[in-house]
């Protein structure tokens, strides 16, 4: 019998080209984060090149740019790309000026631009994309940053190299380039695709998942308690309330993580939560009474097998007299009772869960000696250390 020859399947990668350019608010920034949206599509850039600021070209009564060409390999078609730019262009707050003269429209400051200027060799034009973009030979501030990243690239109309044409480019405007070094820390993106921020009552999960979402343009999702009519009530009277408030509880998060985690979305490079699913069940396992528990944990477990893990687990840990202090501060009239002995109840539960887990990725984090909310540099140490590799266990670290 004749062995079965394996499948081989070529994918074709294409070489993009694009420039990225901004003249308004942090411009450093602004280029760093559209490279982190970009390179959720486009992977790490084959050539990365310096920062330039550039005088406006065709206007003058706007800031200094500043522009950075870059080079990926894809397997997208060239519409593909240009739906992506564009989506990002939007996503960062770049509008279509209601401005009807073409030129007055085109030439004005931007958040964002990413334009295509390469894609291979090939040559196409139509009303909304041109590949080469038409105006390159006449741009000192296209030319310079290509003529650094590949210089010996031959232009597919001209059949001049990009050095050669920057040699004879007759464009005046200033061009300066920048020694920012490489692409900045700060965009560097964690590798995971779901992530969950946990902690006790009053530890800042919420603050850090909602920066952290912000500064990455991953999809943030964020428990609804104060929707939970038994809230306060249970902070009144524990016993009373607790199975009403775990069970709506429960329902909640369910329904809010299978319509949020189900829904695939294309422009956001990863998800991140303030809470996961089996927070109920810690909380249910200190607040309901043995037999209450069981029936609890039923209608948990089903609901649970239906959702996906997190990646990575972060748990802030404070003691329980700074949680007081933040409780305190943040002012929630129904949060007024919570006692010191509740919080430390709440956190044995995390550790007791913690210790049983063997296949999970769990990275507790003392911040006991932190401030990530106020400080600056506290804020960056806690964004390097989630966008580590961790490998599968539980891992205690302070920072």
């Amino acid at each position: 019998m004749k062995k079965k020859q394996p499948l081989i399947i070529v994918l074709y990668m294409s070489e993009l080209v694009l420039m990225i350019g901004t003249n308004r608010g942090d411009r450093r920034s602004n280029i760093d984060l559209a490279l982190s949206k970009l390179s959720a599509f486009f992977g790490e850039a084959v050539r990365l090149g310096s920062f330039y600021e550039t005088e406006p070209w065709g206007y003058s009564d706007s800031a200094y740019y500043y522009n950075r060409a870059v080079v990926y390999n894809t397997s997208l078609s060239p519409r593909e790309v240009l739906y992506i730019c564009k989506t990002i262009e939007i996503q960062m707050g770049r509008h279509s000026s209601p401005v009807n003269n073409y030129e007055q429209r085109h030439y004005e400051g931007r958040i964002i631009d990413i334009d295509i200027l390469f894609y291979d060799d090939i040559v196409y034009h139509d009303d909304t994309l041109n590949i080469p973009h038409r105006q390159i030979l006449e741009r000192r501030f296209v030319v310079e940053p290509l003529n650094e990243i590949i210089p010996d690239f031959v232009h597919p109309v001209v059949g001049q190299t990009i050095a050669e044409i920057f040699k004879v480019c007759t464009d005046t405007l200033i061009v300066k380039k920048l020694q920012l070094g490489t692409l900045a820390d700060n965009i560097k993106l964690p590798p995971y695709n779901y992530i969950t921020v946990e902690g006790c009552i009053g530890a800042g999960k919420t603050s850090l998942s909602t920066r952290l979402a912000h500064d990455y343009n991953a999809r943030l999702i964020l428990e609804q308690f104060e929707d939970n009519p038994f809230l306060p009530k249970f902070y009144a009277d524990n016993d009373k309330y607790a199975f009403p408030l775990e069970l709506t509880f429960l329902a909640s998060r369910y329904r809010q993580l299978h319509e949020q985690l189900l829904n695939f979305d294309l422009f956001r490079p990863f998800t991140i939560s303030d809470y996961f699913l089996q927070k109920s069940f810690v909380f249910a396992q200190k607040t309901l009474p043995d037999d209450t528990f069981s029936l609890y944990a039923t209608l948990f477990n089903i609901m649970k097998s239906k959702l996906p893990e997190p990646d990575l687990l972060v748990y802030l840990y404070l003691n329980v007299e700074k949680l007081l202090q933040n409780i305190k501060k943040r002012g929630r009239s129904y949060e007024t009772t919570i006692t010191g002995d509740y919080l430390q109840k709440i956190q044995d539960g995390y550790f007791e869960f913690f210790r049983q887990q063997t296949d999970k990725r769990i990275l507790i984090v003392d911040t006991n000696n932190m401030d990530f909310v106020n400080v600056e540099d506290d804020y960056k140490r806690m964004k390097s250390v989630i966008c580590s590799e961790w490998p599968v266990g539980v891992h205690e670290i302070a920072v």
